[in-house]
């Protein structure tokens, strides 16, 4: 499960939804947004699908086309190493601080002694200035994600409840709902 902020410059809002996200190796992922409405972003690997029950309107676009690139940092750590030039994120965030974790350049104040906080900046996809994380060096699950956009945005999840199990590949295809707008862009 996870927790997501999302800052946006222009509005000078931050946004937050929870959902639920399942990964198979190396490129399914299938990427619930629960509350506050639901969305579902996911990938069979060649296909990508964004659909809004709400609004009924799907997108459809080849996998290649997503903004999910993160999903491999999840799934694939040679993903990691080829693509972020990886070093502490140091400092700590003050408990007095009035900046949101969203908008910090900082890790949070307290975490584990078995947790670690690095900085990944990108080799040569450019469409993040840089991401951080803390990893948990015992199970080699990432706790903490932020993502710092060129512009200015920025996006925090904080994952949770981790459960390591073989998910079908049934689980990552996505078949429109009859009745709703499908936008075809692939």
């Amino acid at each position: 499960s996870f927790e997501q902020q999302v800052y946006s410059v222009l509005r000078d809002k931050i946004s937050a939804s929870q959902g639920n996200l399942s990964v198979r190796a190396p490129n399914l992922f299938r990427f619930e947004v629960t509350a506050p409405y639901q969305e579902l972003y996911m990938s069979d690997g060649l296909d990508f699908w964004k659909y809004v029950p709400h609004l009924k309107h799907a997108q459809h676009l080849k996998a290649v086309a997503s903004e999910f690139a993160f999903i491999k940092l999840l799934a694939d750590l040679s993903y990691v190493k080829k693509s972020y030039q990886i070093s502490e994120w140091k400092g700590s965030h003050s408990t007095l601080s009035k900046v949101p974790p969203v908008q910090s350049d900082l890790p949070l104040q307290s975490f584990a002694s078995s947790e670690l906080a690095i900085r990944l900046d990108p080799r040569e996809d450019k469409r993040q200035k840089v991401l951080y994380a803390i990893l948990d060096v015992k199970t080699g699950f990432i706790q903490e994600l932020r993502f710092v956009q060129w512009n200015g945005n920025r996006t925090r999840f904080v994952f949770k409840d981790y459960v390591r199990k073989q998910l079908p590949e049934k689980m990552f295809q996505f078949t429109p709902p009859a009745g709703i707008v499908v936008n075809d862009a692939s």
